[in-house]
């Protein structure tokens, strides 16, 4: 009587059994992998003739953001706004003791209300233009005769900003009205951290950026919505984007998220592993993460990549990447790498595993 007993072969008869079943198997996986490689070309992009709408986008860190790129033209230091508290000077050049300066708020609506003098309107003048349109209203209203004009500027009124999130030192900062833009708001946060994602949202109270009417100054920030997600590595010097922060605007700096891929199939380690920003992951550096390929013959590998379409599938060669070849990819965040079965893979595992079951039989004891 033939038996096989914890995978101990005791008889030539059973051995041959074995192998029936084997070749039963082997057969029927030729028939499912010959309609897999035949089935659905279509679907399957090839690594070396990729769409540049298919190819993955590196992941980059808030190190890499140029914050110069941020600039924008800033109001003018020499010119009079809302809100500025103005030292103002005025003599007739008969005094015997030296006047103080008065100290002038420029309103809302951009008007000043000097002694004597009355309201006069100072806002989008330079400090030589208020000085001379204030001696000039002090002759129209008869006050002096040649008066001596000096305008300084006191103090700057400003904004209050919250920035939250990834940067150094979160919570509110104090800017000038003529420099409150994302720029100076980060700067004065101390700047990003290395776990800073390179995404910023902007949320402005009312709808816009805070405009105000001045007098002579027309390149005034646009409306824009209330909040708005800005990624600082597209951010170009050139770009029409209004960057001007409201009184009591708000500016989170996300945290980058974990990305990861994932590698299954022909494998020694399967599994998900993390990708590092600033360094490119590529479809060998994926299957050296999982230990390499449990056969050497295994060359099939299919990427999964998520789109907005749907998931796509790109298939590559692992001679041809380790040889620097086109399927070498750029993998991207969600990627699955599988290193594929084929029918010769298929048969050489089946051939590994029966010469180990073989072996295994052959010691006594086993």
């Amino acid at each position: 009587m033939t038996s096989i007993l914890d995978g101990r072969i005791t008889t030539s008869k059973t051995g041959t059994k074995r192998l029936g079943a084997v070749g039963a198997s082997l057969a029927c996986a030729i028939l499912v992998f010959g309609c897999l490689s035949g089935c659905n070309r279509g679907a399957v992009y090839q690594a070396s003739k990729l769409p540049i709408g298919m190819a993955a986008t590196p992941i980059h860190s808030a190190e890499q953001v140029n914050l110069s790129a941020l600039a924008r033209s800033a109001m003018v230091s020499e010119m009079v706004y809302p809100g500025d508290i103005l030292e103002v000077r005025i003599t007739t050049g008969l005094e015997t003791d030296e006047k103080p300066a008065e100290l002038v708020r420029v309103d809302e609506q951009g008007v000043g209300s000097i002694s004597l003098i009355g309201e006069v309107v100072l806002a989008g003048l330079y400090f030589q233009q208020a000085e001379k349109v204030i001696y000039d209203v002090s002759r129209q209203r008869q006050i002096f005769v040649n008066p001596h004009v000096a305008v300084g500027l006191k103090k700057r009124k400003t904004r209050t900003i919250s920035v939250s999130g990834e940067v150094e030192n979160p919570g509110p900062v104090l800017l000038p009205e003529t420099q409150s833009d994302l720029l100076n708001a980060l700067i004065a946060a101390g700047g990003l951290t290395s776990d800073a994602d390179t995404i910023v949202e902007i949320r402005n109270p009312g709808g816009t950026n805070g405009e105000v009417g001045l007098v002579g100054y027309q390149d005034g920030p646009s409306s824009q919505a209330s909040g708005v997600s800005i990624d600082l590595l597209q951010v170009k010097p050139d770009d029409n984007i209004d960057l001007r922060l409201a009184d009591g605007a708000v500016v989170m700096v996300r945290k980058r998220p974990p990305q990861t891929i994932q590698v299954i199939g022909l494998v020694n380690n399967q599994g998900r592993f993390p990708m590092k920003a600033d360094e490119p992951t590529r479809l060998i550096d994926a299957i050296a993460m999982a230990n390499g390929r449990t056969l050497e013959i295994a060359d099939v590998v299919r990427v999964i990549r998520p789109t907005a379409e749907g998931p796509k599938v790109i298939e590559a060669s692992f001679t041809d990447a380790t040889n620097g070849g086109s399927s070498n990819i750029l993998l991207g965040p969600g990627d699955i790498v599988s290193v594929d079965e084929t029918p010769s893979t298929f048969v050489v595992g089946i051939m590994k595993d029966f010469m180990r079951i073989g072996l295994t039989a052959g010691i006594p004891g086993l």
